[in-house]
């Protein structure tokens, strides 16, 4: 696939010491490559054209009701549509905790809608996307703090070429 040193730089950010550590981070990578890095690249891309602040979010709040956090499942929680969560195979109805995330996810996106901030009062503060790459963490709890993806991000973006993902892994150097 690829010399010593770029695979020693994939486990560091992909681990593989256990067949479950394995699993976690081949989830991980598949997530990455298809959604993940490639919002982290339209965020600084965003933040470089400088034409409007923005905002950024990790989505990592899980609970019976929502088992699992991966792209998709804080849609219910932006709309406040509290369903069973058909698309991760959990049927637990919303706690009281999964309805107040939903009320501050709601505001946020309302905010952000309504004067292109998402902060308001009663919630916790969001800052502005920058160079310092943080973002708002929506989970337990509620904070911003540098993106907990990023060395992941920065590594699948050094293969970019011409601004471009490699479309055939197998054959790079």
């Amino acid at each position: 696939m690829f010399g010593k040193e770029r695979m020693a730089d994939f486990l560091r950010v992909y681990p593989a010491a256990t067949d479950a550590e394995a699993r976690t981070s081949a989830a991980a990578l598949n997530g990455d490559y298809v959604v993940g890095e490639q919002c982290w690249q339209w965020l600084r891309l965003h933040r470089r054209g400088r034409q409007a602040p923005v905002y950024g979010y990790h989505f990592s709040y899980t609970s019976h009701y929502t088992p699992i956090a991966s792209h998709v499942t804080e849609i219910p929680f932006v709309f406040g549509t509290l369903t069973p969560q058909q698309v991760i195979g959990s049927s637990a109805p919303p706690a009281e905790e999964d309805r107040a995330l939903a009320r501050t996810m709601m505001a946020y996106w309302v905010n952000f809608a309504a004067h292109g901030d998402p902060n308001g009062s009663d919630l916790p503060p969001w800052p502005a996307y920058d160079e310092n790459d943080v973002v708002q963490i929506l989970g337990k709890p509620i904070e911003s703090r540098p993106n907990p993806q990023a060395a992941r991000f920065r590594f699948l973006d050094s293969f970019r070429q011409d601004g471009i993902l490699p479309m055939r892994w197998r054959e790079l150097p």
